[in-house]
Parts: C-alpha cells; sequence; structure tokens
C-alpha cells in the first residue's frame, strides 16, 4: 500500500516541478533556436554548392559566357527559394575576373557565390551573425 502524502507535500511537489522547468525552459528554447539556425546555414551553403558547381561546369564548357554561368547559377537559387538578387556572384579566370569566353583549354575556371546569413534565415540570426555572409566556392578546369 501507498502511503498517504499530505496535501500540502503534494502542493510542494508541484511547485518544484514548475520551478524546474522555469529553469530549464529557456535553455531548451534557446537549444531549439540555435539547432535550426544552423540547420538553414548548412543546408543554404549546400545550395550556394550546387549553383557554384552547376556555374561552374556550366563555364567550363566551349562557347560559355558568364551570362550562362551566371543564368545557371540564379536557376538553382530561385528553384530553392533564395532570392538570386540577395547572392553575389564572382567568376575569375586563372585568378582574374574575366568572361569564361576567354579561357582557353586547361584555364582555371573560378565561381564565387556569397549570400549575407540575414538573408537566408529563418528566424533572427542569433549564432549566424547577421554581418556573416555564407560563401562557397568552386574551381573547375576548361576542358
Amino acid at each position: 500500500m501507498r502511503p498517504k502524502t499530505s496535501p500540502r507535500a503534494t502542493a510542494r511537489r508541484r511547485g518544484t516541478a514548475v520551478v524546474e522547468f522555469a529553469v530549464i525552459a529557456p535553455v531548451l528554447v534557446f537549444l531549439t533556436v540555435g539547432i535550426v539556425e544552423m540547420t538553414r546555414g548548412f543546408q543554404v551553403r549546400e545550395i550556394l554548392s550546387d549553383a557554384a558547381r552547376r556555374g561552374c561546369r556550366s563555364g567550363i564548357q566551349p562557347g560559355s559566357s558568364n551570362s550562362a554561368v551566371t543564368t545557371d547559377i540564379n536557376d538553382v537559387l530561385t528553384k530553392n527559394s533564395i532570392t538570386s538578387t540577395d547572392a553575389t556572384i564572382t567568376i575569375t579566370v586563372n585568378g582574374n575576373t574575366a568572361d569564361v569566353s576567354t579561357a582557353v583549354q586547361n584555364d582555371k575556371v573560378l565561381v564565387q557565390i556569397s549570400i549575407p546569413a540575414s538573408k537566408v534565415a529563418w528566424i533572427t540570426p542569433v549564432f549566424l551573425s547577421s554581418s556573416r555572409n555564407i560563401v562557397e566556392s568552386i574551381t573547375m578546369m576548361r576542358q
């Protein structure tokens, strides 16, 4: 048989549970927000990587131009619900800013995409600074 507890003891246990929850709840909320925010950062970086890879792949093809590279990048960003006007696209050939149409065989074509974390955050950036950029770059050799 279970011993009877007084109403006063039951009230104390409930009060203790409320205080414990009040202490733990902000920590749980902070962790949850951090996990969501970091996941979004990783997701955007992967999208930028895909966009840079696709743009660079089209840039190393003979007869390609910077406008074709930019179009491919913008297509990937738009399909993933990222505003392409927020992204900064840099295209270089052998380390110099140039049109990929000027590249010859075995030249290195680099495509770099940068976007402010504040433009792609789902919630107010706490862990990802609003002044921080998410950057991804890909380098391939002209065919």
